[in-house]
């Protein structure tokens, strides 16, 4: 099968916070620039919702998706899965997974680079241009700094969403949480929601509906531009969602049950002892025990402001301590507005958007002229 294709764009990610927060808002700003066939090749992920395929075939631009095993075999074929060869003329972006595949798959195809990243530094001679937020501007900025909320000023809940994540098995074990949590909350005249992950597959979403009373709980499905615009107060669990709530400056509180931590994912050692035949759960029950002493913060803006901007509560948790601690912040207008503020503030600025699209400009037309 023959290319016409003149320059393609390969953007290695993996998990659904980078592809929300900086896969997409750079799909979008390329589309509207440059001439190419933009290809996602997905990396292996611990964090991964398995439904990352599905969401990124609906976002426009994107041309083409490759599962882990198909960016695997990418290495060797060079050519897509439909047997489409790759332009001869690329770039590859590195926008999360490891630095590692993304500087092989460039060294393979002959293509220039890109990378942005939070923190890995490792072969960052290797890449034409090296973009780390603290330096160039946080991607996330860029792509949530402009979300208008449609709900009440802020300070004042009238509406509330509980945000479950995009992994199943969280979301599996924080449904029936949220909906004894809901129950006592019903009465206090907040609009009650459920914000439903696009990572989340039919399979769990359907049995989701077997665990919440609809009488309680509206569902509300979508990306988190849809849900944070919809809502006074996002109660949330750790991630990339507390930073872009905050970036939104959308109020959030944060809860971390600790109830069953053998389903929590953890990396490094701890995630891999949990591995372990027979004695892994329980070796990982006791890793969770240290990591919760030894974790000063959990959402994103307390961890960078190294203080507590965002309300946190942590531990084996019980549905009505839960509700009393959302019923208390909620009513305190004057500590939502403090915290909305700060969190907004200490997220930084963006602006390394731009910088991606000039950086993808530039080496396009370097290529043009020497090929």
């Amino acid at each position: 099968m023959t290319n016409n294709v003149t320059l393609d764009i390969v953007i290695t990610t993996n998990g659904p916070g980078e592809i929300v927060s900086w896969v997409e808002p750079v799909v979008a700003e390329l589309r509207q620039y440059i001439n190419a066939r933009i290809i996602v090749a997905l990396l292996p992920c611990r964090f991964a919702s398995g439904n990352e395929k599905v969401y990124l075939e609906s976002i426009q631009g994107i041309s083409s998706v490759l599962t882990p095993a198909e960016t695997m075999k990418l290495f060797n074929s060079k050519k897509l899965p439909d047997s489409t060869p790759m332009a001869l003329r690329g770039i590859v972006i590195f926008l999360g997974g490891d630095l590692l595949w993304a500087y092989l798959l460039k060294k393979r195809l002959g293509y220039r680079s890109i990378a942005y990243t939070e923190g890995q530094t490792n072969f960052r001679n290797k890449f034409d241009y090296f973009f780390l937020r603290e330096n160039d501007g946080d991607l996330m900025v860029d792509a949530f700094k402009s979300i208008k909320s449609a709900a009440a000023p802020i300070g004042t809940v009238k509406r509330i969403t509980f945000f479950a994540g995009s992994r199943p098995n969280h979301f599996k074990l924080l449904i029936p949480f949220y909906n004894d949590i809901g129950k006592l909350l019903v009465n206090e005249g907040f609009q009650l929601f459920i914000g439903l992950s696009p990572f989340i597959n039919d399979q769990a979403a359907a049995m989701m509906d077997s665990q919440l009373d609809r009488s309680v709980f509206t569902v509300l499905k979508g990306n988190p531009v849809d849900i944070f615009s919809n809502t006074d107060l996002l109660v949330t669990i750790p991630g990339t969602n507390t930073a872009q709530a905050a970036i939104a400056g959308i109020p959030l509180c944060v809860i971390i049950p600790l109830n069953n931590p053998e389903e929590i994912p953890l990396e490094g050692i701890f995630g891999l002892i949990g591995n372990i035949p027979f004695l892994g759960k329980y070796l990982k029950k006791a890793a969770v025990v240290i990591l919760e002493k030894k974790i000063k913060f959990f959402s994103i803006p307390s961890m960078k402001a190294k203080k507590t901007i965002v309300p946190e509560l942590v531990g084996r948790l019980v549905p009505v301590d839960v509700a009393n601690f959302i019923l208390q912040y909620a009513k305190d207008q004057n500590a939502i507005r403090k915290s909305v503020e700060d969190a907004k503030c200490i997220m930084g600025a963006g602006g390394v958007l731009e910088k991606i699209r000039k950086a993808v400009t530039a080496l396009n037309d370097l290529q043009r002229r020497t090929t």
